[in-house]
């Protein structure tokens, strides 16, 4: 296969399009760096011109197809291409915009030959030896990458290859979102409607359950109130394991694959566990290991994150800035771990955390402060009936999750030996 060498420069125009209020538009759609994270946006802020504040990082215009690139920390791979056409879009000038000159190169393929693990630490070494209070990059930095280009049409091939597997991910995401956002329906209507079922299949409300008042209101009678670190729970984080100087001598991060998993909040955030340690630094992390199915919060910066951790193939023990919730199985039979997983995922939930949470600088909260939380606990049995409807969705939903990971993993590991040429594709047919 014969590639041409080019830099990003010659293949694409960087940072063209900024919007000047001149331009009168009605209404803003922004995104901020922390928004996305792999190609995957979690929110786009819908603005008024005026009646909102629009930042001023709030500059550049983004068309169907441009790929933006934070300029802060590479390694959280907070980039994306916009492949739907936007509407009066703007993000933040902290990311570096490309629009590629698709007579050298089609956007998808510099999207995906930009985001390569190799392209991405190449970029935080540098971000590194900045002299920045945090590790950041020059747009000059990205501009002045070299990269190598095949023809149009293998570009062409080597898209509808990876295309068809990223469809297929789409589709489960697509199922565990509706499985996620039925599980939260049904929580609601137990929890904080009351209506849900006994062994006769009738709402509790309508079949003569009695309730009592209680400082968070009527609730049904068999249940209670009780602070969170009242119940049979372990509640653990990252620097319980010692002081930050212990942690410091004995815990050391790796990017390449060691014997377990540090898990972050951006791991958890794209399904994608890139951070390790070795044997030495796990055994002194003892009291935040993971087995799965913990439920893992984030507490500073993006406050109340809420997960149920993964089972992976690795040993796993918990990242730094979130708190690890379980059952505690030396006190308890019962499984609490969904309970509190959708707890925290509702409305309901997210109020309770926005409570404790406080920072001048980044919002934040504490052990301490979580376990104080006083909430409605319901019985032993209510819970047990709960748990034994609700496990199958939660099965099916890591059965789909793992089946999205390994997917993900077969395109990380198929993409870089398309575009080396390892793999022929010429015979290859694209609609």
């Amino acid at each position: 296969m014969f590639f041409e060498k080019y830099k990003i420069k010659n293949v694409s125009e960087i940072n063209i399009d900024n919007y000047s209020k001149k331009e009168n538009w009605s209404f803003i759609n922004y995104l901020d760096t922390k928004n996305i994270t792999n190609n995957k946006i979690i929110e786009i802020k819908f603005l008024n011109p005026l009646t909102d504040k629009i930042p001023s990082r709030a500059k550049r215009k983004i068309k169907e197809n441009d790929i933006i690139i934070s300029t802060v920390r590479p390694n959280q791979k907070h980039y994306g291409i916009i492949e739907d056409k936007p509407t009066n879009l703007l993000v933040s000038t902290g990311f570096t915009t490309l629009r590629a000159k698709e007579n050298y190169v089609l956007s998808k393929y510099l999207y995906y030959l930009i985001t390569q693990d190799k392209v991405t630490k190449k970029l935080q070494t540098i971000a590194e030896q900045s002299t920045t209070s945090y590790p950041s990059i020059k747009t000059s930095d990205i501009e002045n990458i070299n990269i190598e280009l095949p023809s149009i049409k293998i570009q062409k091939q080597i898209i509808s290859i990876i295309n068809s597997i990223e469809k297929q991910v789409i589709k489960l995401r697509k199922i565990n979102q509706n499985l996620e956002q039925h599980l939260n329906v049904i929580f609601n209507e137990w929890y904080q409607n009351y209506n849900f079922y006994d062994e006769r299949n009738k709402p509790y409300k309508d079949n003569g359950g009695n309730f009592k008042s209680s400082s968070l209101g009527e609730i049904p009678e068999s249940w209670k109130i009780e602070k969170i670190g009242n119940l049979p729970l372990i509640i653990t984080d990252y620097v319980a394991n010692g002081s930050f100087a212990s942690l410091k001598e004995n815990v050391t991060l790796y990017e390449e694959p060691e014997y377990a998993f540090f898990i972050r909040n951006t791991d958890l955030k794209s399904n994608k566990f890139e951070k390790y340690v070795d044997q030495h630094s796990y055994e002194f992390l003892r009291k935040s290991f993971l087995r799965g199915n913990e439920v893992i919060i984030s507490n500073v910066g993006d406050v109340g994150s809420v997960y149920l951790c993964p089972k992976l193939e690795k040993p796993m023990t918990l990242g730094n800035n979130m708190i690890l919730i379980k059952s505690d199985k030396e006190k308890t039979d019962i499984n609490w771990n969904y309970f509190i997983y959708l707890l925290f995922n509702s409305s309901y939930g997210q109020y309770l955390i926005e409570s404790i949470s406080g920072g001048s600088v980044q919002s934040k909260f504490n052990k301490t402060d979580f376990r104080s939380l006083k909430i409605v606990i319901p019985s032993e049995s209510d819970l047990l009936k709960f748990n034994n409807f609700i496990s199958p969705f939660f099965k099916y939903h890591s059965e789909l999750t793992k089946e999205i990971k390994d997917l993900t993993s077969l395109r990380d590991i198929l993409l870089p030996k398309l575009m080396s040429g390892e793999i022929d594709v010429s015979q290859i047919e694209v609609e």
